[in-house]
């Protein structure tokens, strides 16, 4: 997964300067906002996995397993960030906003941009009431959440992949399927 959006990286910054190779690669740009929808469901997935692992299933709705990998990105600074754009649209949240936005109509629920932001300190922003998503500091500080989170797991005596999730199943961990590094 996280070559997937490195590799749309790399192509943005091959292509930024050097507009008859896009012309070549018959291309317009990198997958800013297909790397962006990537990045979101990854996030919401890990942070499936980090909830079980706590012990606490599935959580009580799915925005709970986003909320448990964004909000520890980067030492919190993206709960952070999350709280006051929170604070400031009172009527949604950025799960709603961005994440169901991009999941089941392709685009924000709000006006929005999707740049590579090379090198940008933070991989969310607002400018001029518009939502930024900035695909390589937010693949920057996933990739290294999802390093943390896997030493994490790794820590624990028996981690677990969550079963799939069924409407109206209930769900425990005695009936996970077991699945070890050497399996």
């Amino acid at each position: 997964m996280k070559n997937d959006i490195r590799r749309e990286i790399q192509l943005a910054r091959v292509t930024r300067d050097r507009p008859a190779l896009m012309a070549e690669l018959e291309l317009s740009g990198g997958g800013n906002l297909l790397a962006a929808l990537g990045l979101v469901a990854y996030s919401e997935a890990l942070g499936r996995l980090r909830i079980w692992n706590r012990g606490l299933g599935y959580g009580r709705h799915a925005e709970d397993c986003f909320l448990a990998f964004l909000d520890e990105m980067d030492g919190g600074s993206y709960r952070r960030w999350r709280e006051h754009w929170e604070h400031a649209h009172p009527t949604t949240t950025l799960y709603e906003t961005l994440r169901c936005g991009l999941m089941h109509e392709y685009q924000p629920k709000i006006d929005s941009e999707f740049w590579i932001g090379d090198g940008h300190p933070l991989g969310l922003a607002e400018e001029n009431g518009r939502l930024i998503f900035k695909v390589e500091p937010y693949h920057r500080h996933f990739g290294a959440e999802a390093d943390r989170l896997y030493a994490q797991l790794m820590a624990l005596a028996d981690p677990q992949i969550p079963p799939p999730l069924l409407k109206g199943a209930p769900a425990s961990r005695a009936a996970t399927p077991v699945v070890s590094p050497t399996s």
